[in-house]
This record gives structure tokens, sequence and C-alpha cells, in this order.
């Protein structure tokens, strides 16, 4: 008889929903804990640069791999970055609207 075959597999540590679930989430593919600061924020994002450039000059991450990590950064911290000015605009859009002033004064 063969053993069953477990259908459970082990959660992803870089599946964006985790990561963004704690304000640190542990990596564990590595032999020392690492944590992933919070990427919903462009604070979180910019730590987390921080952290890569440092591990690169640290050699502790190879430098293509640091190159890799800080592209996906970037783009995160652009689609932050947009998302924020939209709302600003649309916020803005929705001070200047002519119906809403017509209703303040």
């Amino acid at each position: 008889m063969s053993s069953p075959i477990c259908s459970k597999t082990p959660p992803n540590p870089f599946n964006p929903a985790l990561i963004l679930a704690s304000p640190h989430t542990p990596v564990t593919n590595s032999s020392k804990a690492k944590y992933v600061h919070r990427l919903d924020k462009a604070g979180g994002i910019r730590r987390e640069l921080a952290s890569v450039y440092a591990d690169a000059r640290r050699g502790l991450i190879d430098s293509a791999d640091a190159y890799r990590l800080a592209s996906i950064l970037h783009m995160l911290a652009k689609v932050i970055e947009t998302s924020e000015l939209a709302d600003e605009l649309q916020a803005l859009e929705a001070a200047t609207d002519p119906k809403a002033l017509r209703r303040i004064a």
C-alpha cells in the first residue's frame, strides 16, 4: 500500500496577501530569518529597498537578485504613487465641482 498524498501545500512566503497581512513577515528560505517590511505604503517599500541594498553590499544576496528585487520594489512604489495621485485628483475634482460649490454657497 502506498501512503496517501497530502493535498496541503505550504504557504508561499512571497504571496502578497501574506506580506501585506502583518507588519513583519519572516522569510524562511534563508539560514537566518529575515523580515520583509510592509509593502502597502511608500515608507515600507523604502525601508525594504534599503534592506536589499544593505544585504547586497554585505554580500548576503547576489547582486543580480538584488537588482531583481529592487526592480519589483520600484514597480510597487510606482503603483502606490499612481494610486495616491488618483485619489488626490478625485478629491480635487470633487472639491471644484460646480454642483458642490452651489451647495456650499
